[in-house]
């Protein structure tokens, strides 16, 4: 029997017996076959829009609406969701429509009224930052939030935590909402509104009309 027929045989016999020696541990030939265990331990989370889109004011919010939930005549929407916050998918300050006042005029109003002279047209009423490309637990949200301070409860959305912020002699209120619908984390906050009342009517109305359809349309 030649060489090359040995070979042959040897392999036939090996394989029928079931006896050829398994690669070593580490070898080259266990490491290619062997599963990464750091891939397989990956877990893949779908968020709602990928990270960095951004998604305008006018497709998720109807400023009517709006409106009307706010008990204002109008409203004007301004989007600064391009050249603002990066990891925020939309950012839409709400103002009260109508004629701005000048500084002489505000000045009069302020002698007449004292300084309170609440919203005026052209201030803004509240400022949503949608943050959609992010996953969040419930439970640890509240944990972390209630944590910092603020209050929590189920009135608005999966969560609604309301933190308040000390102003001067007055307070502001900054409503944080996850959304069951858009799977989204809302900040509701304000610029000059000392009330509570008003943040918690534009989470609400936020929430009503954003849905996860709109924001992810072409």
């Amino acid at each position: 029997m030649d060489r090359m027929q040995s070979v042959v045989v040897g392999v036939v016999v090996c394989l029928a017996l079931a006896g050829c020696p398994k690669d070593e541990p580490g070898s080259a030939a266990e490491k290619k076959i062997k599963p990464d265990a750091s891939v397989a331990n990956i877990v893949r989370v779908e968020t709602t829009v990928p990270w960095g889109k951004k998604v305008a004011c006018t497709k998720i919010l109807d400023p009517v609406g709006i409106a009307a939930a706010l008990g204002e005549a109008e409203v004007t929407i301004s989007d600064t969701s391009e050249s603002g916050e990066k990891e925020a998918t939309s950012i839409c300050s709400v103002r009260k429509t109508g004629k701005v006042l000048s500084e002489k005029e505000q000045a009069k109003l302020m002698e007449k009224e004292g300084f309170k002279i609440g919203v005026q047209p052209g201030d803004e009423i509240c400022q949503l930052r949608a943050y959609c490309a992010y996953s969040y637990d419930i439970a640890d949200a509240k944990k972390k939030a209630e944590a910092m301070g603020q209050t929590c409860n189920t009135d608005i959305g999966d969560l609604s935590c309301v933190q308040q912020v000390q102003a001067g002699a007055d307070y502001r209120y900054v409503v944080t909402v996850l959304d069951p619908d858009s799977k989204c984390r809302y900040v509701i906050s304000p610029t000059t509104i000392t009330q509570q009342e008003p943040m918690m009517a534009c989470a609400k109305v936020f929430v009503e009309q954003i849905t996860k359809e709109k924001l992810q349309a072409p």
